[in-house]
């Protein structure tokens, strides 16, 4: 069960270029609210500013309840593998192709859509 969800906004949630949703981020979200998990987005910025943001959300008593959803292994997973919050690369998208570079950047799962997400979300809770 996770009781924090930490998201980046553009490009796993919302893509900037069309300036609307991704496809199941509507559900995702409605999702989230439904079962009363707290939501946390951040958006990109330096290295440092995004692991602080990010060490802040993250119970350090039980940081595996903490979800990290990220299209990129090279940050917020390579951050949340830092803090041992459990990881989920959304691959999808612009960053899809990218690959870890480092036993850091190996998330601890890697999905291919918002409705997969979902559906984990359903089956774990």
């Amino acid at each position: 069960m996770y009781h924090n969800i930490i998201t980046d906004w553009k490009r796993t949630l919302y893509d900037p270029d069309s300036q609307q949703l991704i496809d199941g981020a509507r559900s995702l979200l409605e999702l989230i609210h439904h079962k009363s998990i707290s939501l946390i987005l951040i958006d990109a910025g330096g290295e440092q500013e995004n692991l602080a943001t990010l060490a802040q959300f993250v119970n350090q008593d039980r940081p595996e309840e903490t979800l990290i959803i990220s299209d990129r292994v090279h940050s917020e997973i390579e951050m949340g593998n830092q803090l041992h919050a459990t990881t989920l690369w959304l691959r999808q998208g612009k960053f899809a192709a990218g690959i870890p570079l480092t036993e850091g950047q190996q998330p601890t799962l890697t999905m291919y859509s918002l409705e997969e997400v979902s559906d984990f979300l359903v089956e774990v809770s």
